[in-house]
């Protein structure tokens, strides 16, 4: 059986939400482990970033993975998509793209397109 990595998805969204695209990564990972006994393993086909919260797509549903899957999601409505920080973070729209980012990466992301 093939193993999800990160790799996979290095490139999907900003470094901040790395640890939670890990972690569903090896959620998914022990899942098919525990469930060997399936037809088809559940594989990722997309993650991104989706009104300012973070999107992990899966082949196949199982209700009770999808849930610990979107219970990940949620948690990025809480951290810097950029920088991985927690404190003061807020989803705004950046020049019509909302992006959950702290006070600094705000500053960063506006400086870019002025």
């Amino acid at each position: 059986m093939a193993v999800i990595k990160y790799d996979d998805w290095k490139y999907a969204t900003g470094e901040g939400w790395i640890p939670l695209i890990n972690e569903a990564i090896d959620l998914i990972n022990k899942f098919n482990e525990e469930h060997s006994n399936l037809e088809f393993p559940v594989h990722i086909i997309d993650v991104k970033e989706k009104w300012g919260i973070l999107q992990i797509d899966l082949d196949f549903y199982y209700k009770d993975l999808e849930e610990q899957i979107l219970r990940i999601c949620l948690r990025s409505r809480n951290i810097c998509e950029y920088c991985g920080e927690t404190k003061d973070v807020k989803t705004l729209s950046i020049h019509g793209w909302a992006k959950t980012l702290c006070p600094k990466c705000k500053e960063d992301e506006e400086k870019e397109f002025i």
